[in-house]
């Protein structure tokens, strides 16, 4: 009985500091210059204040790590282009890409990324890609750039457990200045479909369909943790009780794509510094951190949402969805260019 009395205590005793400003302050100032540096203290560009930092530390942190920094990238970027130079920038879209995936990328430059503004609305398209240990794709990665100037690749291997990773990489460049001028964010991967006119129409909406600090997405809710391998799942989604101790994942964005607002990404980085990273990186930004953070996850609308892309041109899947995600890999070249010319075709009067 007296240890089940004690332990609490300890842990209101482990908790307290956080309770003080002046104290958390202490601990920063004690946080080693390189920490500091990493996480460009005095906050710089769009990084939290102080008073958001002792906020954030009041939300993330775990009581075991005492508000310390315990997740900062420290690989360097292989490529950082300035993306937005234009300003006034209505839509950032993030691509999360494979090294390898060179083809869908030019797919997406001279398909839904060709143009960069619609209706006065102005948008740019950026790729983030790790690093592959082939170095004649790595050489192949920076002649691309090169030519497009639209990549951000980081100096670690481009692997499925490296995900969270570059998912971070995302929100750290954006908290440190990327696309400076961008109100909102669209993340997809890099076998989706996007009807940036729709998009762009849809934020019209933006306020009715996910008010405030929120993500408009699958919100996907009471997920089972898979503990064992079967024949139905991958062994890439098995989450031993020592990774995740919980049954259920909070309520998260499938990852194929997300929006939400600019203003949302320095708070979920820093909140990402904070909070153990956890492999799945859908679940670990816009659910775990996502509920530390208090930010509701709102379910895309009939028509404002997103669907599977078939495997023949179906012109009318386009007018409730403004994306569509090749999920099994099987949509030729040839039918994505097909969605493309019949987007334009639906409209053709917003193109300027």
């Amino acid at each position: 009985m007296l240890i089940l009395l004690l332990l609490p205590l300890a842990f209101t005793s482990e908790l307290r500091w956080i309770n003080s400003k002046e104290i958390y302050q202490r601990y920063e100032y004690l946080w080693p210059p390189s920490v500091r540096e990493a996480l460009q203290l005095p906050h710089k560009s769009k990084l939290p204040s102080f008073l958001d930092r002792f906020r954030l530390a009041n939300q993330c942190s775990n009581a075991k790590y005492q508000a310390q920094p315990i997740n900062i990238l420290r690989e360097n970027y292989l490529i950082d282009e300035s993306i937005c130079l234009a300003g006034n920038i209505r839509l950032l879209i993030a691509v999360h890409s494979a090294p390898q995936n060179d083809d869908k990328r030019a797919i997406i430059r001279s398909t839904w990324a060709s143009m960069n503004t619609v209706k006065g609305q102005k948008f740019a398209v950026v790729f983030f890609l790790g690093a592959s240990n082939d170095t004649d794709i790595n050489s192949t990665i920076r002649q691309e750039s090169l030519r497009h100037r639209d990549i951000v690749q980081r100096n670690f291997l481009d692997t499925y457990t490296n995900l969270t990773r570059k998912h971070v990489t995302l929100l750290e460049w954006i908290a440190k200045g990327g696309c400076p001028s961008a109100e909102f964010l669209l993340k997809v991967d890099d076998d989706v479909f996007v009807d940036i006119f729709h998009v762009l129409d849809t934020l019209q909406q933006a306020d009715t369909l996910f008010p405030g600090r929120s993500f408009y997405c699958t919100a996907t809710s009471n997920v089972k943790v898979i503990r064992r391998p079967n024949n139905s799942y991958r062994d890439r989604w098995v989450i031993p009780d020592s990774e995740y101790p919980r049954d259920r994942y909070p309520t998260y964005c499938e990852g194929f794509a997300y929006l939400t607002r600019m203003q949302m990404v320095p708070d979920l980085y820093w909140c990402s510094v904070l909070t153990p990273h956890f492999r799945l990186d859908d679940v670990y930004v816009t659910g775990i951190l996502a509920e530390s953070l208090g930010y509701p996850r709102y379910k895309f609308k009939i028509s404002s949402g997103s669907g599977i892309m078939k495997e023949k041109l179906i012109p009318d899947l386009l007018d409730k969805q403004f994306l569509l995600s090749d999920t099994k890999s099987t949509v030729s070249k040839k039918l994505f260019y097909a969605y493309w010319h019949s987007v334009l075709s639906m409209h053709i009067d917003w193109v300027t």
